[in-house]
């Protein structure tokens, strides 16, 4: 039996540019739903950190039995506890929007039923507080 003098052992350089293409096309088109995902995560963030904060200075005024500000500005909120400030710095594509005082009065109850936007860079999200509960929620 005679071999012939060329076998075919791999593939031509014309299916490796295809097959290069297809994956850089595919990998073109998926680049916005990761990017999402991305802001999605950053946005779950922001909103647990702000809850943290939230719910320390809550704690902090029904242990020590006083009331404790809750100072909300446009890029942070923050409360003062034995002249230690804690604090969140909102990052710069957020920002608070409809500020108003807040503060939990000895009981842990909060001054007056109000809400205050977080503007986040692709939703809006409201923070809810419910006057004499001490409640708040994230809409």
């Amino acid at each position: 039996m005679v071999k012939p003098m060329f076998q075919n052992k791999g593939f031509t350089l014309i299916e490796m540019l295809l097959v290069i293409s297809i994956i850089l096309t595919l990998s073109v088109l998926s680049f916005p739903f990761m990017n999402t995902k991305t802001i999605y995560i950053t946005d779950e963030c922001v909103k647990k950190q702000i809850e943290m904060i939230i719910n320390q200075a809550k704690s902090k005024a029904i242990i020590s039995h006083e009331k404790v500000s809750l100072i909300v500005s446009k890029q942070e909120i923050s409360f003062i506890d034995h002249q230690k400030k804690y604090r969140v710095v909102l990052p710069n594509n957020y920002f608070f929007n409809n500020i108003k005082e807040i503060y939990f009065n000895k009981d842990g109850n909060i001054n007056q039923a109000n809400h205050i936007d977080l503007i986040a860079p692709k939703k809006k999200y409201t923070l809810i507080f419910h006057l004499g509960a001490g409640d708040y929620e994230f809409k």
